[in-house]
């Protein structure tokens, strides 16, 4: 999508805002031209005839009153500024997030997690910096092109001989375009390489730290930041020193022809000294205005690397035209916000499975000609070795993998986009490795719920958070770190599975749910879930606990289905499950300090 296209596309979603900023900066661009008139006037009255006539004084006052209103129309105008500016990044912002979160979940992003944050972020950003400089620009021109005409109609020849050298310098910088787009590209690159630098670091600090790697990660940094630095100060030296060297040259030269020509004029009686203080006042807003515009235009080529840098981070076959397509004006603070509709799905009775597959691009691995079948009321368990395919089946399943073959098919009903209709109410998800957010544990359970605070209890409960909850500093109200590090592992878990009760889903499908917990809390956990009739599960797990208490086995091998039944059916004939024993813990150690006794700390 063009640059040109794109900044018609967003101004079309708010034009009411766009063209009250344009309207205001046409007035703070043109109040500035009275005073040279006023000023004009007030030297040729004292030229003929010197005091402070009546006259004087109301021009004075007119004056005055002509700074005030621009004073007035700055302020207006820098709000408006704020205004349409947030507005267009938040645009940006939000819509290409939408995008990224309407691709299949479980792919990975093009880019760097860094690298993706920065462009969302600082390219939406210079697309809105880009609008603003535009709409600054129209009145800048509107203030030229008055003062221009102003000038001719005072003496045309003076006003082209000192307006040709602004023009050319205008034309130089428009030349020089590329070059500025080029830099541009490069600084933002450096600037992504750098965040996604960090972010990996930050997260690896442990690690860095046992590998004695702490000089060596410094020496990196030290690298791509000089990278960063020296990349920077060439598109700065160029957009910003070159253009102001230009600039200030071209006006310096402007005024010095002004004072050369006047010189004579004035001898032969064509020209006043207001007349020559007129032409130097509306020189400076001439040049102003082509520095403006090429500003502008250096803007505009920077905005272009930053849309083709958000095009990448939305892939897809629409792009970033869908992104600037789909733009909606974001509600303003205290606005209700429109409820999600919910999922067009019945009931669950059944979910069934037929043919399942998916392969993953870069290994060829994955599940092939899967089928199974989880009714109401039932606690399904999937199981296997490592890397037979049992967190890609649920992933598939889920629509956050882009399934190969397979019909998914929920009461009968096929299921044409998994990824919109298994979503609360209809299903709730937790991975692996559950995801917690910095904040409360009740703001991590509720994640924007307005669940009463009997249906958070009743989800507590069935989690096995209680006895937790009671030792917890400050109960729910405890504070949650990043990624749930103040939390055990066994707690960031059943955090998790509270977040997916208090939604009150048809389907739960956990992944894993219970590797950090000792057996009894997580026989308790099965048997509490079991406990509600209504509710239906689909699980992955190897422990012994799940699987015990599963009315179904489902053994995976390979991405392949090799068995299905009861576990007591088939823990003596098939070899995944020969070797798991009562007390299936992971590895024995007990957590002190109030918690379940045998939960796994993982911090």
């Amino acid at each position: 999508m063009s640059t040109i296209r794109a900044t018609f596309a967003l101004i079309r979603f708010a034009p009411g805002w766009y063209a009250l900023n344009a309207f205001l900066q046409i007035l703070r661009s043109g109040f500035p031209l009275i005073p040279a008139l006023v000023v004009r006037e007030v030297f040729d009255r004292l030229s003929g005839s010197p005091g402070l006539t009546t006259g004087l004084w109301l021009l004075f006052a007119l004056l005055i009153g002509a700074v005030l209103a621009r004073v007035t129309a700055l302020f207006a105008s820098v709000a408006v500024d704020g205004r349409t500016s947030s507005m267009t990044n938040g645009l940006l912002v939000r819509n290409a997030l939408d995008r990224i979160f309407r691709r299949p979940g479980a792919q990975t992003l093009p880019n760097t997690t860094g690298g993706t944050v920065n462009r969302i972020t600082a390219d939406s950003q210079a697309v809105a910096d880009m609008l603003i400089a535009n709409m600054v620009v129209i009145g800048s021109a509107v203030q030229a092109i008055v003062a221009l005409a102003i000038m001719a109609s005072i003496d045309l020849t003076m006003t082209v001989i000192v307006a040709l050298p602004m023009f050319a310098a205008g034309a130089l910088i428009t030349f020089t375009s590329t070059q500025i787009k080029r830099y541009h590209a490069q600084s933002r690159t450096a600037a992504g390489e750098v965040s996604s630098l960090l972010r990996e670091l930050f997260r690896a600090v442990q690690a860095i730290q046992l590998a004695n790697a702490v000089d060596r990660v410094t020496d990196r940094v030290r690298d791509v930041s000089e990278t960063r630095r020296a990349r920077s100060l060439r598109s700065r030296m160029f957009s910003q020193v070159f253009l102001g060297s230009v600039w200030s040259s071209t006006s310096g030269l402007g005024a010095g022809l002004v004072l050369l020509l006047a010189a004579s004029r004035i001898d032969r009686g064509t020209l006043t000294v207001g007349d020559v203080v007129l032409f130097v006042s509306y020189l400076g807003w001439i040049t102003e205005f082509t520095a403006l515009f090429s500003q502008s235009l250096a803007a505009y080529k920077q905005a272009s690397v930053s849309l083709e840098r958000l095009d990448e981070v939305v892939q897809g076959d629409a792009g970033m035209p869908a992104v600037v397509a789909s733009a909606q004006i974001l509600p303003g603070p205290g606005t209700p916000r429109p409820r999600q509709p919910e999922s067009e799905l019945d009931r669950l009775e059944s979910l069934r499975v037929d043919g399942l597959a998916y392969r993953h691009p870069s290994s060829g691995r994955g599940v092939s000609g899967v089928d199974l079948e989880v009714r109401r009321g039932e606690l399904v368990v999937v199981t296997g070795s490592v890397g037979s395919g049992k967190t890609t089946l649920l992933r598939a399943l889920l629509g956050l993998l882009p399934t190969d073959e397979g019909t998914i098919r929920w009461n009968g009903r096929t299921v044409d986009d998994p990824a919109t209709g298994f979503v609360p109410p209809r299903c709730a998800y937790t991975p692996q490795v559950p995801h917690l957010v910095t904040g409360t544990v009740e703001e991590n359970i509720r994640a924007g719920s307005d669940a009463s605070d009997e249906e958070l209890r009743q989800a507590i409960h069935r989690a096995v958070l209680d006895r937790d909850l009671d030792v917890m500093p400050d109960g729910l109200q405890t504070r949650v770190g990043p990624r749930g590090t103040t939390l055990s592992g066994g707690q960031v878990q059943r955090v998790a599975a509270a977040q997916m009760m208090i939604r009150q889903p048809d389907l739960l499908v956990f992944d894993d749910i219970s590797s950090a917990l000792d057996v009894n809390t997580e026989r308790e956990l099965w048997r509490r879930i079991k406990a509600d009739p209504e509710a239906t599960c689909l699980a992955v797990s190897h422990r012994e606990t799940a699987l015990a208490m599963a009315d179904r086995v489902i053994v995976l091998r390979d991405g392949v289905v090799v068995a299905q039944g009861s576990y007591d059916e088939l823990r003596e004939t098939v070899a995944e499950l020969r070797h798991n024993t009562a007390d299936d813990s992971v590895d024995g150690r007990t957590e002190t300090d109030g918690h379940l006794d045998g939960e796994v700390v993982s911090r």
